[in-house]
């Protein structure tokens, strides 16, 4: 997240930088007062502003996800010409976020926030709900990167596990256009900016993976 007048320094260095909004402040709010707050601000005269959204994913498809969804579309018909990222904390997506996404998000972030093999069924289901409802080309998995967000919590804790996990999103999501980072000490980070620079010409076919993983 950057502040709203900082795309310029970001667009001369070629990145697309966003805006972020907490869920907390979105959903304590009426649902057209929820959408006229992402709207309305000048965000520093950036003609095609970006707002990311941390995050969704409440009540696999209840109350909270319904009135999640019905803001994004609000906006998004308000004013078509800002761009939604947004972070998806639960898999499989219910139907009514997934469907919501494939109209008005731009970008759709898996919090993909896993160990090692044994965890991966949990990427495995954010992919498979996101091809199920046709947003596989506009979503990424994003992957945590340290010893976790909770006390005895460990994602990709090593090179070697950091580079599965991308092999292992790269096999089973091939539409995907890219993949995400959370966290993270400096030196992984640094790893793995280094495998996002090759990210296409990592092999869809599981090459490189050892044999109980493919399994």
């Amino acid at each position: 997240p950057v502040g709203p007048a900082d795309w310029k320094d970001w667009r001369d260095r070629g990145v697309v930088a966003a805006v972020g909004i907490a869920w907390s402040d979105l959903l304590r709010l009426p649902i057209a007062k929820a959408a006229e707050s992402m709207v309305s601000p000048a965000y520093g005269g950036n003609p095609k502003p970006v707002v990311m959204i941390d995050e969704f994913g409440f009540d696999y498809g209840g109350q909270m996800d319904e009135k999640s969804a019905r803001i994004l579309r609000l906006a998004k018909q308000q004013k078509p010409a800002m761009s939604f990222a947004v972070w998806e904390m639960r898999g499989p997506i219910p139907k009514v976020l997934a469907e919501s996404y494939r109209d008005a998000a731009d970008l759709v972030m898996m919090e993909g926030y896993v160990g090692n093999k044994s965890q991966y069924w949990w990427i495995a289901s954010q992919v498979w709900s996101a091809r199920r409802y046709g947003i596989l080309a506009k979503t990424i998995i994003v992957l945590g990167v340290g010893k976790g967000g909770n006390p005895g919590e460990g994602w990709a804790e090593t090179k070697e596990e950091l580079e599965q996990q991308i092999r292992f999103v790269r096999l089973i999501a091939p539409e995907s256009p890219g993949v995400g980072f959370f966290s993270g000490t400096p030196e992984l980070l640094a790893d793995a900016d280094a495998m996002c620079a090759r990210f296409s010409e990592i092999p869809t076919d599981g090459s490189g993976l050892p044999p109980d993983t493919l399994a």
